[in-house]
């Protein structure tokens, strides 16, 4: 009855996994669905599977073709798959892994345990696998995927772990001003990383020093967060290779600088990076902006 469906609703995942097919369809009823669901019901979707699904399941699986519909319906998801109670269940340290990093990651905990990812299985995976391993689970945020790649590269370890403090990157613009901040990162005592760049070309052992690395410091001018998408062969795949790996990012910007918000690899940049973590140097005062990376 629907008292007893408002006590399941409520109880956590051990309920939710539960649900029958007609459990899933009285939910979407309940949230203003009832059209979608005679569909779900064909597709014999319960409660299992209502916690697997993405918007893109939604839309090609499920037939939601309306926009707007299939937002309200993934919004509405979302907050349930957020609000899954997991204690004392197979998810519950994954889930807890997932809430270190933000609460909104927590609605990937069931695809992830579901498919076997649990942060524990991930953090013995090579970096490619990883981001291969959460494509296919349907983490389709590429923020997303990065923040977890980066939690799981930042838990505790030792510190001899690390060949290097920085991997410092830049662009070409920005080629005498990485100089300087690396002369400053040394004078601190710490081991910096810098590829030379005799061609526009990086080689591979060159990248992997990143995976190397305890930070990667990307040294951007006052136009950088225009330029992002036309800097050379070598600045991007630096840039790219460290989203990959999952490494801490901290881009030193220049008085001026400013987030591009169309798409382009400075968007890319402003949705990875929390922006306590951005640096603004400003050449009058050179130690304190030091002092802050």
């Amino acid at each position: 009855d629907t008292f007893a469906r408002d006590e399941m609703e409520e109880e956590g995942v051990e309920t939710v996994l539960s649900w029958s097919v007609e459990d899933v369809a009285w939910w979407l009823e309940r949230r203003g669905f009832a059209d979608l669901a005679e569909t779900f019901s064909e597709m014999l979707v319960d409660g299992d599977l209502l916690l697997q699904l993405s918007e893109k399941d939604l839309k090609e699986d499920l037939g939601v073709r309306n926009g707007i519909v299939r937002k309200r319906l993934w919004r509405e998801l979302r907050k349930l798959m957020r609000n899954v109670d997991y204690t004392l269940s197979e998810g519950e340290s994954t889930a807890q892994f997932l809430r270190n990093i933000s609460s909104e990651m927590v609605e990937y905990t069931h695809r992830l345990v579901r498919r076997g990812l649990t942060h524990q299985y991930m953090d013995t995976l090579a970096v490619e696998d990883v981001e291969d391993a959460l494509k296919h689970a349907g983490v389709e945020n590429i923020a997303h995927r990065y923040k977890i790649r980066q939690a799981l590269k930042t838990q505790p370890r030792k510190v001899d772990e690390y060949e290097y403090d920085v991997y410092l990157s830049y662009v070409e613009t920005s080629k005498t001003f990485a100089s300087l901040v690396e002369i400053y990162l040394k004078m601190r005592g710490l081991v910096v990383f810098r590829d030379l760049r005799d061609s526009t070309s990086i080689g591979q052992e060159s990248l992997a020093n990143i995976d190397r690395s305890s930070s990667f410091v990307v040294v951007l001018p006052s136009d950088g967060g225009e330029i992002l998408d036309k800097v050379d062969d070598a600045a991007r795949d630096e840039f790219l290779y460290a989203i990959t790996s999952g490494v801490p990012i901290i881009p030193v910007v220049e008085e001026g600088f400013h987030w591009t918000e169309d798409g382009t690899l400075g968007e890319l940049l402003r949705q990875m990076v929390d922006r306590s973590r951005v640096v603004k140097w400003v050449h009058e005062y050179q130690e304190a902006s030091m002092d802050k990376l």
